[in-house]
């Protein structure tokens, strides 16, 4: 018999959490990959990125509902 583990839902700050994590990290990779420059400004930066963009998704997704109204 096969158990199949599910994650529990995250909250919204867990979400936010992770997202910067992975923006952090993605940012120290690409910053490795290009053989310059300092991962410090990317991985301090990141917290403002994901909320610079949260904006701009919730306008995308709400698009349809605009135009219905």
């Amino acid at each position: 018999m096969s158990v199949t583990n599910v994650a529990a839902p995250m909250t919204d700050a867990q979400l936010d959490q992770l997202s910067v994590d992975t923006i952090r990290t993605l940012s120290i990779d690409a910053v490795e990959l290009a053989k310059s420059g300092h991962p410090g400004t990317p991985m301090v930066s990141a917290p403002l990125v994901l909320h610079d963009l949260e904006p701009r998704d919730a306008l995308r997704s709400r698009g349809s509902d605009l135009a219905q109204s």
